[in-house]
């Protein structure tokens, strides 16, 4: 993932978080952060990708997590934020299925991640009928 998508990603997350007087601050800080790493040439790509970002979450492409039970769902929300390319932080629908016998589906208008055990198992069995 690059640097600017992962700045961008950052201000969306602290956008959601954050009053306006605080985002201000928070701006003005990320600016001078940028400026001291000599990463500010960034800036027109990190523009960029907020704006697809946030057309993203605005068209409702939200992550639906779907999980076995609902308890499930905070431990697999960590998984998803090792893709965080493809699945916006913080836009997580959770769904419970008693047909997933383990782990967890992610899907949102783009992609589908099926990490599930239920595949798995569907699978082998099909290598095993086959």
């Amino acid at each position: 993932m690059s640097k600017a998508k992962l700045y961008a990603q950052t201000l969306l997350h602290a956008q959601s978080e954050k009053t306006e007087s605080e985002m201000d601050a928070f701006f003005k800080n990320f600016i001078n952060a940028l400026k001291e790493k000599k990463e500010h040439k960034l800036l027109p790509a990190i523009v960029r990708e907020f704006e697809v970002l946030l057309e993203r979450s605005a068209k409702g492409n939200g992550t639906t997590l779907i999980v076995r039970d609902a308890a499930d769902g905070e431990r697999y929300k960590a998984e998803l934020k090792k893709h965080s390319d493809v699945f916006i932080d913080g836009d997580v629908t959770v769904v419970e299925d008693k047909t997933v016998v383990g782990g967890f589906i992610a899907k949102n208008a783009r992609v589908m991640l099926d990490k599930s055990y239920k595949k798995g198992l569907v699978d082998m069995y099909k290598r095993l009928v086959a």
